[in-house]
């Protein structure tokens, strides 16, 4: 599957398909590589190609929430629930990078960027006791 363009309406917690948001895509397209663009209008017309609509998970501050963000909450789960979500439309650049900090917090090793801005990214900014 390939999956391109995208739009983002702030406040929209409903996944719904709009044509004018594909009409906006598909502009966008044309403009940016219109070899690609002139694929893809074909397979509009003969139904290969067709829309999909979802929800991106945002934080309020639009950074991600990464490590412990729940205290144990029995002797069964003896550690806190550890969070790397949060990144938007920025997934695919901030995935990797949430990851490995969230993995030198879990393992004691040393944070892959400074540690101010690591623990600007924390989960328990959120208000949730800390563990």
């Amino acid at each position: 599957m390939w999956v391109t363009g995208s739009t983002f309406e702030r406040g929209n917690t409903r996944a719904e398909l709009h044509e004018a948001d594909h009409a906006h895509n598909r502009q966008r397209l044309a403009e940016l590589l219109p070899t690609a663009s002139s694929a893809v209008d074909a397979q509009w017309l003969d139904g290969r190609a067709r829309g999909w609509s979802g929800v991106r998970a945002t934080l309020p501050d639009r950074l991600p929430a990464v490590g412990a963000w729940k205290a144990p909450t029995s002797p069964a789960s003896p550690l806190p629930l550890h969070l790397c979500t949060g990144m938007g439309a920025r997934g695919l650049t901030l995935a990797v990078l949430s990851g490995e900090i969230l993995a030198s917090w879990l393992h004691g090793e040393p944070l892959p960027v400074e540690r101010n801005l690591a623990e600007r990214l924390r989960a328990e900014r959120f208000g949730a006791s800390k563990g």
